[in-house]
């Protein structure tokens, strides 16, 4: 039961941040109040955003991948440590945080973006 509240606590983050953590890691442009709007993916030339253009991998893809990571790792530290409801709520907030910059910086390495939180890659 607690790692199924935790669970759905990182499908209410991602559907509450990820587009804001889009605009955010590569600064593409993407933001909470103006979504998809302005990002550069919009553009005619590039760099056009890893998540925004939909390669490698598809929208719904990118978030299936978000929540099978944070979902695993909360899965196993509850098997294993067995924490308090609270616990696990800041664990899973913390996986969810790390799992998505580490898939937007696999995403930007493999799509060649050049900037991964204000840092230039390429």
């Amino acid at each position: 039961m607690r790692y199924l509240v935790c669970l759905c606590l990182v499908a209410v983050l991602i559907y509450v941040t990820l587009i804001p953590l889009c605009g955010y890691i590569f600064r593409c442009g993407c933001s909470w109040s103006s979504g998809l709007q302005n990002c550069n993916v919009h553009n005619i030339e590039g760099p056009h955003c890893p998540w925004c253009t939909e390669e490698p991998l598809p929208f719904w893809g990118l978030v299936t991948l978000i929540l099978m990571g944070s979902g695993v790792v909360v899965f196993a530290s509850f098997k294993l440590f067995k924490p308090e409801i609270w616990v696990g709520i800041v664990i899973s907030t913390v996986v969810y945080f790390l799992v998505v910059s580490l898939i937007g910086l696999v995403s930007a390495i493999f799509t060649r973006y050049p900037i991964f939180y204000g840092f230039v890659l390429h």
